[in-house]
């Protein structure tokens, strides 16, 4: 699965920036995605379906879904009614959070919360906001800048979850030892995060901030470096090493090692035959 990084642009001083939807984004889904803005989808009354990592939501009409910064995501295709989408810019986040933001907020995903006074006030500044989108003057980006900090104290008040302080050296270390040790195994960002009692969305920041990429990424360039050594004894096919080392299949593999060094598994296999120890030596040593 390939997950795009998308930047968001905001124009100056505009801290959200909605997304209604058209009638042109009728059937269009939108691919595997993730970013560092905050999303905020309400559904007024369309068929939504949002995958966001491990989880499936269909988020009821007149309902809430937020995702929050690198968690990967995509959308089903919208096929009738009216939805409006909210991405709170990473700059103003931070700003308003002293700087905190990546640290210390994250915010429950909001389906399936009551209707109640916040969650009534939330969808009445989405649509205002969207309302404001539609004429941008002066006047309406000062709106739309006082309702957006609005949004953001809501959340900050009464939608964080408990994030884990953040991981020391040594629980980065058993995080790593854990995904490793179970590294043959389906793994599952939602089944580690719960192994070590951390919430998923930090989790999926702390890979990104630490190792660089995603939680999903992560494991597959370990699956490819475990595979090193199969992948040079030309007795197991591209097929068996792909399943010893996890992989649900030799088209993951593929991808994954593709992407890792440019080039198929039986092409660097055929590159390497007169000196495979050497390959696992540099690449794995």
């Amino acid at each position: 699965m390939h997950i795009q990084h998308e930047i968001r642009s905001h124009p100056e001083n505009e801290p959200a920036r909605i997304v209604p939807f058209k009638p042109r984004y009728r059937g269009r889904t939108y691919p595997w995605h993730w970013h560092e803005s905050l999303e905020l989808v309400y559904n007024v009354d369309a068929d939504l379906t949002y995958h966001v990592g491990d989880l499936t939501y269909r988020i009821p009409e007149d309902g809430l879904l937020l995702v929050n910064a690198y968690a990967p995501h995509r959308l089903d295709a919208v096929t009738h009614g009216y939805d409006t989408l909210c991405i709170l810019d990473r700059a103003f986040l931070t700003r308003w959070t002293g700087g905190q933001y990546y640290d210390q907020y994250l915010f429950d995903p909001l389906i399936g919360q009551p209707m109640d006074a916040n969650t009534r006030r939330i969808r009445e500044i989405l649509l205002a906001l969207t309302t404001l989108a539609a004429a941008k003057t002066p006047l309406n980006r000062l709106k739309a800048m006082s309702l957006s900090t609005e949004l953001l104290a809501i959340l900050c008040e009464h939608y964080t979850v408990p994030a884990a302080h953040a991981l020391d050296h040594d629980n980065g270390t058993a995080l790593a030892q854990y995904i490793k040790s179970h590294i043959r195994e389906p793994l599952t960002l939602a089944a580690v995060a719960q192994h070590f009692n951390y919430s998923y969305s930090y989790l999926s920041r702390y890979c990104h901030q630490v190792v660089g990429v995603s939680f999903t990424q992560y494991v597959a360039t370990l699956r490819v470096d475990l595979a090193m050594l199969e992948l040079m004894d030309h007795r197991y096919s591209i097929e068996d090493v792909a399943l010893h080392a996890g992989f649900a299949n030799t088209r993951a593999y593929l991808r994954a090692f593709q992407r890792q060094y440019h080039l198929a598994p039986a092409e660097f296999r055929r590159e390497h035959l007169a000196h495979p120890e050497q390959a696992v030596q540099t690449y794995l040593l």
